[in-house]
């Protein structure tokens, strides 16, 4: 009876160590790209990701870019002009963009330009605890119109998933650069 009471008493300790959150790892190996063709466009995506394709009710195009290892989808809209003004199009794009006016602390907008192919847009990098780091557009000018997101399926804090942040942009500039109109 004594050996019991005594490891009752010294036995229960009432201090707690709580242990942090963890986060996922996070692995950033060498990255291949593959083609996406479209009857509209081609362009290269990340060979670590699987597409989607749904047609929308409004007869946009719906292309879902899913990073299964980084728990990441790019959404990607497809909508020919002809259905909407070019200048609703970028109206819309400037409303989506200013959603998360709250939360960001930064917004950066890299211009694109490439009279060649007739390619323009802006990629905006958003800084922040935002839902979405990435947006962008990019259009011919006049007549197809392609618009982008990128989401992370959690509540994603930036200074832990930048590693994933440095290669979704990595992702994104080949996009831009690969993306040709047919």
């Amino acid at each position: 009876m004594l050996i019991l009471f005594i490891v009752a008493f010294f036995g229960c300790d009432n201090s707690y160590t709580p242990k942090p959150r963890a986060f996922f790892r996070i692995d950033v190996d060498n990255i291949g790209y593959v083609p996406y063709f479209d009857e509209q466009f081609s362009f290269l995506v990340s060979d670590r990701a699987e597409v989607y394709e749904k047609q929308s009710p409004q007869n946009e195009k719906w292309i879902n870019v899913v990073y299964p290892d980084f728990k990441a989808t790019l959404f990607l809209t497809y909508i020919a002009v002809e259905e909407r003004s070019m200048q609703a199009l970028l109206e819309d794009n400037r409303q989506l963009l200013s959603a998360h006016t709250k939360k960001a602390y930064e917004f950066q907008d890299m211009a694109y330009s490439d009279t060649v192919n007739r390619k323009f847009g802006s990629l905006y990098k958003i800084k922040g605890d935002v839902a979405t780091p990435f947006q962008f557009y990019i259009t011919d000018g006049n007549r197809k119109f392609l618009r982008g997101s990128l989401y992370f399926d959690y509540e994603a804090k930036r200074d832990s998933v930048l590693p994933v942040l440095d290669v979704l942009e990595q992702d994104l500039s080949e996009l831009f650069n690969s993306l040709t109109w047919k």
